[in-house]
């Protein structure tokens, strides 16, 4: 596992590589630190494509947004 601490949107966080050889997969985990909840952000691809779509994968923090309004219970996804 590799690991590197970073900030996203203010926060702190930790990316980690992941490696599970049982399953074929490889995983990039974003862990940031908010108050008091950590939230994980997984990207999981098969371990033979992953150096591929790693590059994307990195683009993709670049708009990591962090928005916890969930009052009223939903799931802080978009509708529509």
């Amino acid at each position: 596992m590799s690991r590197e601490s970073l900030e996203i949107g203010g926060y702190k966080a930790v990316k980690a590589v992941v490696e599970y050889p049982d399953q074929g997969s490889k995983a990039f985990k974003l862990f940031i630190r908010k108050d008091e909840r950590v939230i994980d952000v997984s990207f999981v691809t098969p371990m033979e494509e992953f150096e591929k779509g790693q590059p994307a994968i990195e683009m993709a923090l670049e708009f990591v947004k962090i928005d916890l309004g969930l009052s009223g219970g939903g799931s802080g996804l978009p509708r529509g």
